[in-house]
């Protein structure tokens, strides 16, 4: 469960770091 979730933010985390790169280029 606690992977699971670890995973899920990571996720997220991986997400906004792409999207705010993108807006930065």
């Amino acid at each position: 469960m606690r992977g699971r979730a670890l995973h899920l933010a990571q996720g997220s985390f991986l997400r906004d770091w792409t999207s705010l790169a993108s807006g930065l280029s």
